[in-house]
């Protein structure tokens, strides 16, 4: 499997520079989880990257997570080979309470970068002559927002009269990246 990141506004593969963890996982016809592993670190930035799947032929639904990894930003359930099944595949921000004017909410810290890619096998072949390639082809979650305040009028500006949040409840992912509803709002 090789994984590709391209739909960034660079307009070119950025995974080998940007990405430095993936975890993909392989899901067979019915839905059970059959493989799992995880890469990180300096191998991701070798152009030959690819991570090998020992699986037999058959039709797979591969899933990957990118960033995860990373840091502490994001809990992935642990999955059981063979008792899984791709609905238990969920990722999902990690947060702490804090108070905003005095009310409580759920609060996100540093946002690290987070990637998900989803692909539908053809019948894996398994044909002994050849190394069959399939791309996981993998989309950004996360991004930074760069607010930049500017004083029109002469004179410094003081930043601490100055609160910038950003909510949503967009904290709790499926496998299929969608967002899983009543997870609770999240400020950034």
């Amino acid at each position: 499997v090789k994984f590709k990141y391209d739909y960034n506004m660079l307009f070119a593969d950025a995974f080998a520079s940007q990405v430095h963890s993936v975890t993909l996982y392989a899901f067979d016809a019915e839905g059970t989880l059959v493989f799992q592993q995880t890469d990180r670190g300096e191998m991701l930035a070798q152009p030959d990257y690819s991570m090998m799947l020992p699986l037999e032929a058959g039709d797979y639904q591969l899933v990957a997570w990118a960033g995860v990894q990373d840091g502490d930003g994001f809990t992935v359930p642990r999955l059981t080979e063979g008792i899984s099944t791709l609905d238990d595949l969920t990722c999902r921000i990690n947060r702490y309470p804090a108070t905003l004017h005095g009310e409580p909410i759920d609060s996100v810290g540093y946002l690290q970068p987070l990637w998900h890619g989803s692909v539908e096998t053809p019948v894996l072949t398994r044909a002994a002559d050849r190394t069959e390639y399939i791309t996981v082809p993998l989309v950004k979650n996360t991004n930074t927002l760069r607010i930049i305040l500017q004083q029109i009028a002469a004179g410094p500006v003081d930043a601490s009269l100055f609160e910038f949040t950003v909510t949503d409840e967009n904290g709790l992912m499926a496998y299929d990246n969608s967002l899983v509803p009543n997870d609770g709002t999240l400020t950034y």
